[in-house]
């Protein structure tokens, strides 16, 4: 199986699939408006916030992925650190050999842009409940899954 190694969550390695911002900072600046922007496209209205919880995968492993054509998706992990996989948008099959893995600390707000490969964090030490923010209904209406062959599955090493 393939492995890939989780890098730092850094501005210049992430900003291709979009902004993050820990949320849970030592102390709060006097003016913190607009620190993350997640672009909800258009026709949205409404903006949906959810609660997911990632499970600790054995051995870290990817098994699929999805992406929303029309708008970004935000992920804020609350009481533990995650790791997230992500490929740049794509016209065609999923880019699994480009994917990229992040550490993401808890607290930090993590935004992809719309039409980025993405899925479901994995917990790193246990299970980790994950805010999700984006517009009502994509889960419905505006979701591609691709669920990865054995042979396509892939282990992200910390």
């Amino acid at each position: 199986m393939r492995t890939i190694q989780a890098e730092k969550l850094t501005h210049d390695a992430f900003h291709t699939f979009g902004d993050f911002a820990n949320m849970l900072p030592e102390q709060i600046p006097d003016v913190n408006m607009d620190q993350v922007l997640l672009d909800m496209g258009r026709p949205y209205e409404n903006c949906a916030f959810s609660l997911i919880r990632a499970q600790v995968s054995e051995n870290n492993t990817a098994i699929m992925a999805e992406y929303h054509s029309w708008t970004g998706q935000a992920f804020l992990p609350l009481d533990g650190d995650v790791l997230m996989y992500v490929a740049r948008p794509t016209t065609g099959d999923c880019p699994i050999e480009k994917m990229r893995a992040f550490f993401v600390p808890k607290g930090t707000l993590v935004v992809v842009k719309p039409g980025v490969w993405h899925f479901t964090p994995l917990a790193v030490d246990h299970p980790v409940n994950v805010m999700l923010a984006l517009p009502q209904r994509t889960w419905a209406n505006d979701v591609t899954f691709y669920g990865f062959k054995d042979e396509e599955k892939f282990q992200i090493n910390i």
